[in-house]
């Protein structure tokens, strides 16, 4: 911070005052660290938050987006904040209670504040005393977006909003009523006698304190079928608070939410030409023309009208049933396999199989000591005898046949699991194929992550009774959704075999109940079949069930349409998960956008439609629920 500045609060604009390395303040608890002589963003930032505080938000946001795109070092935490409370439409007015200066919401959103991007990268990148204040303006912020959309949500829905501006400051400092707020209440009182429901500041906000004014604002918003944006000049269409409505509306209309039609400009001796850019492609009626309010009410009619009907929104066609290009081959790490036996090249004698007997016996007996001698012995004499080998491993870990040894396995060192690989690489096919059963069954004794270290040792040696095993630990990692035994199992399946790999994910998706090895298993699902049904279904209601972005859900939705030989049963079944799950604006507006892919008449979803609206009235959403009523 330069000059004066540094002594002025960037949110609240009010004295700072010196706190150590930063300065604090005491109206809003913002904490600031002063600009440096050489940030290049000091004055673009400076310009922003000037923006924010007089209500310019598009501009304020426009600027933080620019220097968070020219931050090279990524560690501007202030124009995150800053941009976060300009998406928001955030500033700051007095609590009379506590004389303070407390943070309002001029556009409510259904999604949370708090865990907003722009929020959340503040936070991570601010020292911890900035960070701390960050997280409870945030908090506020939050609680107040909260209270206010449930208030929202009680308000009647309207048919027409209309955006004027009501009053400007004289030259001796009073404020005046302008001539715009006498016209436009023509217009208000002509809709009012036509029936229309129509919310004009001047009567709709009577009696509300101006500093809670945005539930009501946001709630006819949201709910007008149609917005008449007002002005007798130029400049009216551009102040602060009358481009924050006609511009929180027409975003709504490019999400789809409202009809294309459905902001009307209405302009009194001035040419329309002189309109901001935004507006000049929107459909323009002159209240000067002998044919206003006839055409004007007209346009009105068949807007509200189409949108009770629900063509508010184009249909989109997609042809279903394509076939996808499937892999032939896998792009995984396939084991390469070896045979046993291959490697026993030594042979004991008669003398050595009766003392290997005799061990067995001590050991059964839990003689420990004397088998351990016989053991030595038959080393000494032949140090590659496996069997000899083996069954020191089992006499050091106290197990008196190989049954007893897979309780032992949990115990097993990284040292003695190279024993047993060499073991396997030197033993003959009887010794080798009964050590490689036992391990493959230890899946029973032991946990997902020594099994796995198991699994690892043992799954490059081919063997008659492999595959068999490998079915039964696949079986016993999805059953017990073991991820990481599940993971190293796919590594053994053929690089040719591509319908058993995407069989075995699929098995496993549907049985797992964590949702990062559920994305896991989709991912590589559809890495070699982009068309799996199966996996798209499973990846829509992921995305559903974690409130993804309604984009991300409609991409899916539109790839599994492509895929799908039956996709009017696919519209059916998300239409019944959102009539049971609905409980955000953004999920009633989603219902509506699938509505458009249906190739039929809507009327044969009539009874979950009818649900819809009925879970929509109960959560507050009356304008979505006539909808779908």
């Amino acid at each position: 911070m330069e000059g004066l500045k540094q002594f002025i609060c960037k949110s609240c604009g009010q004295p700072l005052v010196r706190d150590g390395s930063n300065y604090v303040c005491n109206y809003c608890g913002s904490i600031w660290v002063a600009d440096l002589a050489d940030d290049i963003h000091a004055v673009q930032r400076a310009n922003a938050w000037e923006a924010l505080r007089v209500g310019d938000f598009e501009k304020s946001a426009e600027l933080f987006e620019e220097i968070i795109y020219k931050d090279a070092k990524g560690i501007d935490h202030e124009s995150h904040w800053g941009k976060a409370l300009a998406d928001n439409a955030i500033c700051y007015i007095v609590d009379l209670n506590e004389r303070k200066r407390v943070p309002t919401c001029n556009n409510i959103t259904e999604s949370s504040f708090l865990s907003s991007k722009e929020v959340q990268k503040a936070i991570s990148l601010a020292p911890a005393e900035i960070a701390e204040s960050y997280k409870k303006q945030a908090e506020y912020i939050e609680k107040v977006r909260l209270e206010w959309l449930e208030k929202a949500r009680k308000e009647q829905p309207y048919d027409v909003f209309i955006s004027y501006k009501e009053s400007y400051v004289d030259e001796n400092g009073n404020k005046q009523r302008t001539q715009d707020s006498h016209d436009a209440q023509e217009i208000y009182t002509a809709l009012l006698e036509s029936g229309y429901k129509v919310f004009f500041s001047r009567y709709s906000l009577q009696g509300k304190p101006a500093e809670q004014y945005e539930p009501y604002i946001y709630n006819a918003i949201k709910t007008a079928k149609v917005m008449i944006v007002f002005g007798e000049k130029p400049e009216h269409f551009s102040a602060t608070w009358v481009k924050n409505e006609w511009s929180r509306f027409r975003a709504r209309i490019e999400k789809g939410e409202k009809h294309k039609n459905s902001l009307v400009v209405v302009v009194k001796d001035m040419e329309e030409s002189d309109l901001p850019v935004a507006l000049k492609s929107r459909q323009a009626l002159n209240m000067s023309n002998i044919t206003f309010l006839g055409t004007l009410k007209n346009h009105i009619k068949r807007v509200v009208d189409e949108s009770k009907q629900g063509v508010r929104l184009d249909k989109i066609e997609i042809k279903g049933g394509q076939r996808a290009k499937k892999a032939t081959t896998l792009e995984v790490n396939t084991i390469k396999t070896r045979e046993i036996g291959s490697g026993a090249t030594v042979k004991i004698d008669i003398t050595e199989k009766a003392t290997l007997s005799l061990v067995s016996t001590y050991m059964k007996a839990m003689a420990w000591e004397e088998a351990t001698k016989l053991i030595d012995d038959i080393l000494f004499n032949n140090p590659s005898c496996t069997e000899a080998l083996w069954k020191q491993l089992l006499i050091k870990y106290g197990a008196t046949d190989n049954t007893s040894f897979t309780l032992k396995i949990p115990l097993i060192s990284s040292t003695d699991f190279q024993v047993i690989d060499q073991i396997l690489s030197r033993a003959n096919q009887e010794i080798a194929t009964e050590i490689l059963d036992l391990l493959y069954s230890s899946y029973t004794t032991v946990n997902d992550e020594r099994y796995s270290t198991v699994l690892k040792l043992i799954l490059p040696y081919q063997y008659k009774n492999r595959q068999a095993k490998i079915d039964n630990a696949f079986i016993y990692s999805i059953e017990n959704s073991a991820n990481k035994t599940f993971e190293l199992l796919l590594t053994s399946i053929d690089a040719n075999d591509v319908d058993s790999y995407i069989d075995y994910n699929i098995k496993y998706l549907k049985k797992s109940k964590s949702s990062a090895e559920k994305a896991e298993c989709i991912d590589r699902i559809l890495k070699v079949d982009e068309g799996n049904v199966n996996a798209l279904q499973m990846l829509l209601y992921s995305q559903l069930e974690n409130n993804e972005q309604s984009k991300k859900v409609i991409n899916t939705f539109e790839t599994l349409l492509k895929y799908s030989n039956n996709g009017q049963a696919e519209i059916g079944k998300i239409l019944n998960w959102l009539k049971r799950n609905i409980d955000s604006a953004d999920d009633c507006l989603l219902a509506r956008q699938i509505l458009r892919y249906s190739s039929e008449d809507i009327s044969v979803y009539k009874d979950t439609l009818i649900a819809l609206s009925s879970t929509m009235i109960s959560c507050g959403f009356f304008e979505d629920a006539q909808y779908f009523s």
